[in-house]
């Protein structure tokens, strides 16, 4: 349903701008023929936010509450990180437009979890687990550009995610120290909203939100006494905010 609506708002808010289009598709003696039609390359900086990995974290630590005689502690879920993106936009109408990028950051989460249970001969297990995604992404921006020499562009779009993860854990019990791996690619899709601003007709400013939706499945990586190894559900409902530039070379 929240999908259905958001794809109903995109056509509902892109059509003022086909209308509009049409109004100015007759030639002008200030633009040239198709001043619209160009393609660039772009690398914008910003944050990367909120992944859900609770049935993953949850499950770990209600493990350790248990086998540990309920100590209180509790690994933390991942939260927020510098992102750095860097792709390609090619501009075939003026009110659309084509964009393929990557995204890459990381996210990390550390804590110690005491060990109240005499039984188990470990005075506690430290886990530092670091969060690396690769987010290859395929937009469709709908561009509100209505004039010639507009300084000033907003955009909405929607488009597909794929995810490349990879989630590393260092397990210290105090006895030996573990390096465990997961690996997962996780398709999904994503929303944005952004304003572009013109700075010469070759250079713009872009600022942009992007909301990703897809999930995928990840293992506990550790074994935990008593408990069978499973994989859990990773939500890439992830938030990213960025500002960068566009160098448009045609």
């Amino acid at each position: 349903m929240k999908k259905s609506l958001t794809i109903i708002l995109s056509i509902a808010l892109a059509l003022p701008a086909i209308a509009q289009e049409r109004r100015h598709n007759r030639p002008r003696p200030d633009e040239p023929p198709q001043e619209w039609r160009r393609n660039g390359f772009y690398i914008s900086l910003g944050y990367a936010m909120n992944p859900n990995f609770s049935d993953f974290f949850g499950y770990i630590n209600s493990a350790y509450d248990s086998s540990f005689n309920n100590t209180g502690d509790a690994l933390e879920e991942f939260g927020s990180n510098i992102c750095i993106n860097f792709g390609y936009v090619s501009r075939f109408h003026r009110n659309f437009a084509i964009d393929a990028g990557i995204g890459v950051y990381s996210l990390k989460s550390r804590g110690t979890i005491i060990n109240n249970n005499s039984s188990i001969p470990v005075v506690g297990v430290t886990h530092d687990l670091e969060y690396q995604v690769g987010v290859f992404s395929a937009t469709l921006p709908i561009l509100f550009d209505f004039s010639p020499r507009q300084p000033v562009v907003p955009y909405i779009g929607l488009g597909l995610s794929i995810f490349s993860i990879r989630l590393d854990d260092a397990r210290d019990d105090g006895i030996v120290i573990e390096y465990l791996r997961d690996t997962k690619v996780m398709v999904g899709g994503h929303f944005e909203v952004g304003v572009d601003i013109r700075v010469t007709n070759k250079l713009w400013i872009d600022a942009r939100g992007r909301w990703h939706d897809g999930s995928g499945k990840i293992s506990t990586l550790e074994s935990i006494p008593g408990r069978a190894n499973r994989d859990f559900t990773a939500k890439q409902n992830v938030s990213q905010y960025s500002v960068g530039v566009i160098y448009y070379f045609r």
